[in-house]
């Protein structure tokens, strides 16, 4: 039986340890209780990757890459667009699933996520490994005046696994749009289904 609850007190720890942490710091969610339509984006401003600013990161990443302006292009073109896909399709599908909640592109409010900091993970031996963290501001954009609703900070949004650092990264932008939009419902943000 005391098996049975440290264990059950170390999965509770993980599960909190682990969970993302989201506060709004600017405004409020109300006026989306109504909305049956949003949009999705995502930005880049001020990325830091670790310590390292974005820029420098991928710098201090060419020396040991084979083609440098090839590596360069698929950090800024080829990441960016896979990064928005997976933000968007989980952001739509997570809100498909528990709200009244559409993702289409000429929706009234736009959820302007700006990627903060990006921490990749690592795979190491036995249980030395760590999922991608990111950190992100999510602005609440009124499409119509341009005027910021809302501003939301997110820490910590981790993938799940440890492997390569592309699929971790990948990963941790499904995760940010999934728990995104299970916040909104959880909250009652949204209307739910």
């Amino acid at each position: 039986m005391k098996k049975l609850l440290v264990i059950l007190a170390a999965a509770a720890l993980a599960c909190v340890a682990n969970a993302q942490k989201f506060t709004v710091v600017e405004g409020n969610l109300d006026f989306l209780k109504d909305v049956t339509e949003l949009q999705v984006s995502l930005t880049w401003d001020n990325t830091m990757m670790g310590e390292m600013t974005e820029a420098e990161y991928v710098e201090s990443k060419l020396p040991e890459k084979e083609d440098p302006e090839e590596f360069k292009r698929l950090w800024y073109e080829q990441d960016r667009a896979t990064a928005l896909e997976m933000l968007g399709k989980s952001f739509s599908g997570s809100l498909g699933k528990r709200s009244l909640v559409e993702v289409n592109n000429t929706a009234r409010y736009k959820f302007v996520f700006n990627i903060d900091k990006i921490d990749l993970g690592f795979a190491g031996v036995g249980f030395v490994s760590r999922g991608t963290l990111i950190d992100a501001t999510i602005r609440v954009v009124d499409t119509t005046t341009g005027g910021v609703m809302a501003v939301i900070a997110v820490d910590e949004s981790k993938s799940a696994t440890m492997y390569v650092m592309e699929q971790t990264k990948a990963v941790a932008f499904d995760n940010l749009g999934n728990k995104t939009g299970k916040w909104l419902v959880k909250k009652k943000y949204v209307m739910k289904k």
